[in-house]
């Protein structure tokens, strides 16, 4: 069973349920693909795709696993309570999200959020959220990510979601195409993803 999904999926989530996944379906060999381009299911070089995306695609089997949002994570070294500390930290930005639309940026966060004063083109800007993240844990700033993504390390509390605020993001859907979408291993699959991830409630709900 072929998986293509993205590199911050995979490493974030995927990869540290792996051993739950493998405990749910020992007979099930898997390979893990990553990438940015779209795979076209239809040439079988791939059975399924975990995707983000903000509706379901047509003409494919999708299943609607996760609706994200994005909320501000910190490390709890910098004991944020205000809005206004925000101005006092380093932010970090992630170039070149294409979904959601409109980004969870910056820009955005201030139009909803605030503070006034927050320079928003001020900070380091990183092109990959795992980047981004890993210097959040690090004590080096503050960011806006995914809150399917952050979730392992604020259950942890090795980050902190100092407030309550956040941004609407996209969905995540398990696609395959509608031929293979009854195949065992793929149904196995999809059950057990929907399972974990009902687990997971988004900010605000």
């Amino acid at each position: 069973l072929t998986l293509t999904t993205t590199s911050n999926f995979l490493t974030h989530w995927l990869v540290p349920r792996l051993a739950d996944l493998k405990a749910a379906a020992p007979e099930m060999d898997l390979r893990l693909h990553t990438g940015i381009e779209l795979v076209d299911l239809t040439r079988n070089t791939v059975d399924v795709a975990i995707r983000y995306s903000e509706s379901a695609g047509e003409n494919l089997d999708s299943r609607l696993l996760y609706h994200d949002t994005f909320v501000l994570v910190a490390s709890p070294a910098l004991a944020l309570k205000t809005m206004e500390d925000l101005t006092t930290v380093t932010l970090f930005h992630v170039e070149n999200r294409h979904i959601p639309h409109p980004s969870p940026d910056w820009e955005n966060w201030q139009k909803h959020f605030g503070p006034a004063q927050l320079n928003t083109d001020s900070g380091l800007r990183f092109t990959d959220e795992t980047h981004a993240i890993q210097a959040a844990i690090a004590g080096q700033g503050v960011a806006i990510v995914s809150s399917l993504l952050a979730h392992d390390f604020i259950e942890k509390g090795i980050l902190t979601t100092p407030f309550p605020q956040y941004l609407p993001g996209a969905n995540y859907y398990l696609v395959t195409t509608k031929e293979k979408a009854l195949r065992e291993d793929i149904v196995t699959l999809r059950r057990w993803l929907v399972d974990k991830m009902s687990a997971f409630p988004p900010a605000g709900v």
